[in-house]
Parts: C-alpha cells; sequence; structure tokens
C-alpha cells in the first residue's frame, strides 16, 4: 500500500511523541506511540528500531526479536540492528545464530569495534580461541586504547597458554569504569619498589583469589612484610598461606601500608608469566575466628565481557565461623567418601552455564561403593530433597560456616566432583583429587580441551560434549567412579 504524505507526517508526529515520551521516562507511553507509527507506517525504522529496544528492555524478548528482525528486512545492513539481535540471540545461548548476525555485521560495517569483540566472544565461548584472538586484534588496530578489547584479548591468550602478553593485557581490567579501586591511598607496588609493608587485594571472586594466593610467598622470599585484603569468609583459610603476614577483611581498619597491588597482577608484576603449580600451598587449619582488626603473623553498551566488572561494594561476612569445624566422617569398608558442588553463586553473570541441576546429576548416583556428602552452599542445596537423595546425600553445609571449615571437609574425603566454582580452586590449593565438571563454554584457567590445567595438578577435568548436556557428563563420569 502507497503511504500517503499525511501518512507519513501523523507517523513522524508520533514517532517524536515516543521520543519524547521516553527521554520524560514515560516508556510505555513511548512504545505506545512508536507502535501508533509502525501502523501508519511499517517501513518507519526508527520507530521500529526503538520499539524493539524498549521491548528488550522490558524484557519482552519474542517480540523484541520479532521487531529486529522486520527492522533488518527493511534496513539489511542497519548496524545497530544487526548488534543488537545478535546480542539478544546470544543472551538466549543462540549463539551460532548470534555468529552469523555478527558476521554479516563486520561485512556491512568492518570498523565496527564492538562488532569485532562480540564476534571474537562467539568464537572463544565454543573454545575456538584462535579464531577468536585476530578478531580482537582487529578491534584494536582501529581502536588501539580500547579497555574491553585488551580485557578480552588476554583471557584468549590466556586460554592458549600465551602468558607472557596475556597478564600486561590482563592489567586493562584496572580501566574498566566500575573495577574495584585500590584500598588504600599507598602506592602501587612495582618490582624495584623499596616498599616494606605490602597490601595484596582481592578485586576479583573467592575461587580467584584462592588461585592467586600461591604468590605471596614471592613477595615474601624478598624481605617483604605481605598483607592480604580477601572477603570475610576466607580471611582464615588466606592466614594458612605461606609468606602471607597479614589478612584483612572489608570492614577491617586498614593500618598503613607502603605499598599495594591487586593480588592477580603478580604473575605480571612479578615478571612470572608461567603457572605457579607444584603442591598444596594452603592448608587445613581450624583457626580460631580473626578478630576485628585482622590477624597478624598474620564498555561499549553491549559488548560482552569474559566477566562483568565485580560489584564496587565488598562481599558480605559468611555470618561468623563459631567454633572449628572437626568432621568425623566415617568412611565404610571398602567405600570411598565423595563430595559434590553442582551449583555456583547465582550473582555470577554466567552462572546458568556454569551451574549443573543437581537432577541432571542422578548418573552418578547409581554408582556402587561411595558415600556422597554434599558441600553444596545456598538455595541449591534444597535439590537434595527436591530429588529425594536425602538418604543418599549428607548434607554438610549447615557445618560450614567460611572456607577453613570446607577446607577441613574436603581434606577429610577421598574425592570431590564439583563445577567451576572456588571449591574446586579450593581443592586445587589443597592439593586434594577433585574431579571438575565443565560446559563447554569455559573459563580461561581451564584451557582448551585439556584433561588437566598447570595450575592444579590434583584436578582432571571432564567436560560437556554437548552444550547443556550435564546428565551425559554425569554418565561418563560415572562410569570412571567404576574404577576410581
Amino acid at each position: 500500500m502507497r503511504l500517503t504524505s499525511q501518512q507519513s507526517l501523523e507517523a513522524k508526529g508520533a514517532y517524536e511523541r515516543g521520543v519524547a515520551a521516553q527521554s520524560a521516562g514515560n516508556l510505555s507511553e513511548a512504545m505506545r506511540e512508536w507502535r501508533c507509527a509502525l501502523a501508519l507506517n511499517p517501513q518507519h525504522e526508527n520507530a521500529r528500531y526503538n520499539l524493539a529496544v524498549a521491548l528488550s528492555l522490558i524484557k519482552d524478548i519474542k517480540n523484541a526479536e520479532e521487531h529486529y528482525e522486520k527492522l533488518i528486512v527493511l534496513n539489511q545492513t542497519h548496524r545497530e540492528g544487526l548488534f543488537n539481535l545478535a546480542n539478544l540471540l546470544y543472551r538466549q545461548e543462540r549463539v551460532g545464530e548470534a555468529a552469523a548476525l555478527y558476521e554479516r555485521l563486520i561485512k556491512a560495517h568492518p570498523d565496527y569495534v564492538a562488532g569485532w569483540i562480540n564476534l571474537a566472544k562467539s568464537r572463544s565461548d565454543r573454545g575456538d580461541f584462535e579464531a577468536a584472538e585476530p578478531m580482537l586484534r582487529k578491534a584494536l588496530h582501529i581502536e588501539p586504547q580500547h579497555v574491553v578489547a585488551h580485557w578480552n584479548l588476554s583471557h584468549v591468550l590466556l586460554a592458549q597458554g600465551k602468558w607472557a602478553e596475556a597478564w600486561g593485557e590482563y592489567e586493562w581490567r584496572l580501566r574498566l569504569p566500575h573495577w574495584l579501586k585500590p584500598p588504600v591511598a599507598a602506592p602501587a607496588w612495582h618490582k624495584g619498589s623499596k616498599a616494606q609493608r605490602i597490601l595484596l587485594w582481592n578485586d576479583q571472586g573467592i575461587g580467584d583469589a584462592i588461585q592467586f594466593l600461591r604468590y605471596p610467598r614471592f613477595l615474601s622470599a624478598m624481605g617483604r612484610e605481605v598483607w592480604v585484603l580477601v572477603q570475610d569468609n576466607l580471611k582464615t583459610l588466606a592466614a594458612t598461606a605461606e609468606g602471607v603476614a597479614g589478612v584483612l577483611g572489608p570492614s577491617d581498619p586498614l593500618p598503613e601500608f607502603d605499598a599495594q597491588a591487586p593480588i592477580l597482577s603478580l604473575p605480571h608484576l612479578l615478571s612470572m608469566p608461567e603457572p605457579v603449580g607444584g603442591t598444596a600451598y594452603l592448608k587445613k587449619a581450624p583457626l580460631p575466628p580473626l578478630g576485628g582488626r585482622g590477624v597478624g603473623v598474620r564498555e561499549a553498551v553491549g559488548v560482552y565481557n569474559f566477566h562483568a566488572p565485580p560489584h564496587p561494594n565488598p562481599l558480605p561476612p559468611s555470618g561468623g565461623r563459631g567454633n572449628p569445624v572437626s568432621l568425623e566422617i566415617t568412611k565404610s569398608q571398602g567405600r570411598k567418601a565423595v563430595g559434590l558442588v553442582w551449583a555456583g553463586n547465582q550473582n555470577f553473570e554466567k552462572d546458568s552455564r556454569r551451574s549443573a541441576p543437581l537432577g541432571d546429576l542422578l548418573p552418578l548416583f547409581d554408582t556402587t561403593g561411595i558415600d556422597w556428602f554434599s558441600l553444596q552452599f545456598g538455595s541449591a542445596a534444597a535439590q537434595i530433597r527436591q530429588n529425594n537423595l536425602s538418604d543418599r546425600v549428607i548434607d554438610l553445609s549447615p557445618r560450614l560456616h567460611d572456607f577453613a571449615d570446607t577446607a577441613a571437609a574436603l581434606s577429610a574425603l577421598d574425592l570431590v566432583i564439583c563445577i567451576d566454582s572456588s571449591v574446586a580452586h579450593l581443592a586445587g590449593a589443597l592439593n586434594i583429587p577433585c574431579w571438575l565438571m565443565l560446559p563447554t563454554a569455559t573459563d580461561w584457567r581451564w584451557q582448551g580441551q585439556s584433561a588437566t590445567t598447570p595450575w592444579y595438578p590434583s584436578l582432571r577435568i571432564f567436560r560437556q560434549q554437548t552444550a547443556g548436556d550435564w546428565r551425559g557428563l554425569a554418565s561418563m563420569i560415572a562410569n570412571e567412579l567404576l574404577s576410581f
């Protein structure tokens, strides 16, 4: 149907009223006006685009996708339309479809940095780090100071074991707008610094802190007094790390320090790019509660980062340690004691990928000769009862108040099977046998398709063969348990 000049004028007015309503914060009114504009002129690109964006914002994904599809039929090279539709599909785990749209996007707009970054992400999510690397380098050729491109490149390099370049790129995280800032005003530590008392602070998650607590001993060997600042439920455990003179939590008063550094920057700062593996570097130590003053001995919008920057506020305490845990796990003759963790922190951006419903792991419990113990924290522990496993799985979570308690529990087991979580890092740091269950898209430290990691010799890695197939992975592990 041919559009009359009057219809065109009325559609233009409706579109502009929608923009005004959106600017005033009235999204529902804006959407009504944009729908009116499209009823008058179905080919109004801006109204179609704005309506699709608004529908995405209110989580009406099905209709948002429909309007983006109509938009790119109208304009096959619409940059933001292609980009946003690809992102929408990516968020639904439709990575292959998203990748095809990113390809189409950069073909039409070869200098669009965000397109190259997200195309690289779609490749690395499928484990194709070699393909992702040149895409990120292309983004940096276009915009050399792009922080997210550098940050994502660091993960791709780390996953390939290109350590020397990777750690320098990893430092770009500190330039992300919402990244944690140093907790003290002391100068940044560097290798030539004469600073004597140094604070190492954790700028990421608990698993990250556990992994990098292997490094304070190298600073201590230089004659430095090394303190660490970690989440409260990690304080007791961190005090067992070699070379640590003092431990602090987020709410503890901070003494004076001569220098400070993020603990995850130590491979770069110490010029130690290769992974430092070896034996246990944390200890099971049922210590009394730490005092309030610490213990002394003691992006462009829509661009997908590998990890969202951490929340600017410190993590809350875990509720107090109480008496040291004493786990008397009695092992029946000829039976193995095996721990299990199937879910991570739900607040983590990609938790739905790495966490497994306990119901999908039921093949594990068909294995005879095993006593099962759950070290699962949080609401996911209720899945034991929901799956009628209360008579098969002993729930240890009521007795685990912090990670020192978890360390004591792990030390009493023959094996722990878990998803990519802080418990896997803890088992590795204690040099305790751990079978790690991974999705198809994994973190850099679990590197490609290897069954091992240089970071933790005691870990054995099991990977999904098909995205989301936890039951198939559980069957594979159950078969391996027969000869454990």
